[in-house]
């Protein structure tokens, strides 16, 4: 939970990230962030790095004007929390909510994941989308379960590849890892 104070009057957006060693978390998820009103008021973002084990040792805070074309701050602290699991052959995106959330697959991973191919019975019911701009071309291509003509055939590693993901409900999406 944090406070803030901006002189924008069109808000501004902060977001927390989990850093490791001097680098993005492996297989670290964090929270999106909304607008945030103008001038002040209070917020809370989660992390949660889906695998492990891993500690976080920072978190990096950023706030942005509402277009995110001016960084106004960014700053780290540092932590320690301790995350369990070692990685195994899926990757996990949680959801805790309704919502249309970033992800990304683990930076150490170099595959792809045909969307494809995926079991239509490990996809939970609540996925509706997954969405990535590709910068080359300037448009938004996009996969949702059982539905043609989708434009994002792929998932590929790390954070060269953000994807927003839209669900309709709380769940948890283990993708496997060929």
């Amino acid at each position: 939970t944090f406070d803030y104070t901006t002189d924008d009057p069109g808000g501004v957006y902060i977001w927390a990230t989990p850093y490791t060693d001097g680098s993005h978390t492996p297989y670290g998820s964090y929270a999106a962030s909304g607008l945030l009103p103008a001038y002040a008021g209070s917020g809370s973002r989660y992390i949660s790095p889906q695998s492990g084990p891993v500690e976080v040792d920072q978190l990096r805070f950023t706030m942005t004007n509402a277009d995110g074309s001016v960084t106004y701050l960014e700053f780290f602290i540092d932590v320690s929390y301790g995350y369990g699991a070692p990685p195994n052959d899926t990757n996990p995106w949680p959801f805790c909510t309704a919502g249309f959330f970033p992800q990304h697959m683990p930076d150490s991973y170099t595959g792809e994941v045909v969307l494809g191919d995926l079991n239509p019975t490990t996809i939970p019911p609540e996925v509706q989308g997954v969405y990535w701009y590709d910068c080359s071309t300037s448009e938004w291509k996009f996969w949702a379960p059982g539905v043609p003509g989708t434009t994002l055939t792929t998932l590929g590693g790390g954070h060269t590849y953000n994807y927003m993901v839209s669900v309709t409900g709380s769940c948890d999406w283990d993708i496997p890892l060929p």
